[in-house]
């Protein structure tokens, strides 16, 4: 038995994730991550696949924060979760990853590296640089805005399709194919078509890629778009001039919020400390006179619950979890505060949304406004998550037009090669 354990564990956190991607119920592919996490919970790799999971299926508050640090105190320096610092993150590891994505993307474009190869490196499905990036540009009308997409040598010249002609095809080929509305015909033309052993596995992996892993956040956008929509939430249309100082310590959006605030008589809800812009969280913005229209998420919670509009189990719940969050103080601010306009910083929309209040909020007839930046993150999450969707039914339609074709026998697979 205890031989078995690490392969039966490995194979039910496998199998959840085969569960997941294979588009079954998600309480059956979460209770099968369940039983793995905790019959390999001093495995890092196993709770790193539980973790995964949790965010692909919109669970990431059921048990995640257990399997999180214990998969961080199991973790070696070599992972599979490695722990940086801010500093280190925003000075070394994201310019040294910017670059490699330019050098990666510029090889590309000149032919240098193969597609395949690109996507790996760039961490993005085929699906997305051969169907989806196409389908964008056909919406987009400046044709100086495409992306261009090296699929075709020109070295090559044509040649007469004979009909009894075996035929190999690969994962590029088929992509395309497919986009073009091609490939049905393409099985259809010739005596066979031949693919790679792994074909359907890569076209599965393909599918899990190509979907959005975070499907709570898109749940999460598509409820600040409804309160939007209906009003509930108001765009800043007109933008006040902040002082140059202001914009300098903490960027344009929160300068903006702190300056209406000031000539309005309302106030900036903001979690707290406010980090001043490019100190990499290590040094407190100066606010000066602004500090004082500032209202942390705790401090707005105390005073929805004070007003009546928060009972006390939701009080208790939010409470605890703003203050794990939010290092801002329960100040003893005056009811009064909230008669004027209320500017709601995106990150305390985050915070206030994962406490459960946001919609509570919305309620209470207050008058809620925020950047129209926020907005623009919020369509282009969900349009993501459509591209996704879209990305994952064409993958569907491959699958679905392969079988036929093995069925009838005009796709068949070459022969795994054994390695002695």
């Amino acid at each position: 038995r205890s031989t078995l354990f690490p392969y039966t564990t490995l194979f039910r956190s496998r199998l959840a994730t085969l569960a997941a991607t294979a588009d079954l119920t998600s309480e059956r592919a979460f209770e099968l991550m369940k039983l793995a996490a905790n019959k390999g919970s001093n495995d890092p790799h196993v709770l790193t696949s539980a973790i995964g999971l949790a965010y692909r299926l919109g669970r990431e508050g059921e048990y995640l924060r257990d399997w999180f640090s214990r998969a961080i105190a199991l973790s070696s320096a070599e992972g599979p979760i490695t722990a940086v610092d801010f500093r280190s993150l925003a000075e070394e590891w994201l310019p040294a990853h910017q670059e490699q994505t330019r050098s990666i993307e510029e090889h590309l474009l000149h032919g240098r590296i193969p597609l395949h190869l690109a996507a790996v490196h760039l961490n993005i499905p085929l699906t997305s640089l051969l169907i989806g990036t196409p389908r964008n540009n056909a919406q987009i009308e400046d044709a100086r805005r495409r992306t261009i997409i090296p699929i075709l040598s020109g070295a090559k010249p044509a040649r007469e399709i004979q009909k009894d002609w075996a035929v190999g095809i690969d994962a590029t080929s088929l992509f395309v194919l497919s986009y073009l509305g091609l490939l049905k015909k393409t099985i259809e033309s010739f005596r066979q078509v031949v693919l790679a052993p792994d074909t359907m596995v890569l076209l599965l992996n393909e599918r899990t890629q190509s979907k959005f892993h975070q499907p709570s956040r898109v749940s999460a956008a598509q409820e600040i778009r409804e309160l939007i929509d209906s009003g509930r939430l108001r765009l800043m249309e007109t933008l006040p001039s902040p002082p140059g100082w202001l914009v300098e310590e903490v960027g344009r959006d929160l300068a903006h919020q702190l300056q209406a605030a000031q000539e309005q008589g309302g106030v900036v809800v903001r979690p707290k400390p406010i980090h001043k812009l490019r100190s990499q969280m290590t040094e407190e913005a100066n606010l000066q006179g602004y500090g004082a229209r500032v209202l942390s998420t705790v401090t707005l919670e105390k005073l929805l619950f004070e007003r009546g509009h928060v009972d006390q189990d939701a009080h208790e719940r939010a409470a605890q979890y703003l203050s794990s969050q939010d290092q801002g103080e329960r100040e003893n601010a005056d009811i009064s505060s909230l008669a004027g306009p209320i500017y709601l910083d995106d990150l305390a929309m985050s915070y206030l949304q994962s406490a459960s209040l946001l919609t509570t909020l919305a309620g209470c007839g207050l008058d809620l406004r925020v950047s129209s930046s926020l907005k623009q993150g919020q369509d282009q999450l969900i349009a993501r998550h459509r591209q996704g969707e879209q990305l994952a039914q064409d993958i569907d339609a491959i699958r679905t037009t392969l079988r036929d074709g093995i069925q009838s026998g005009k796709v068949a697979f070459v022969p795994r090669h054994k390695i002695n």
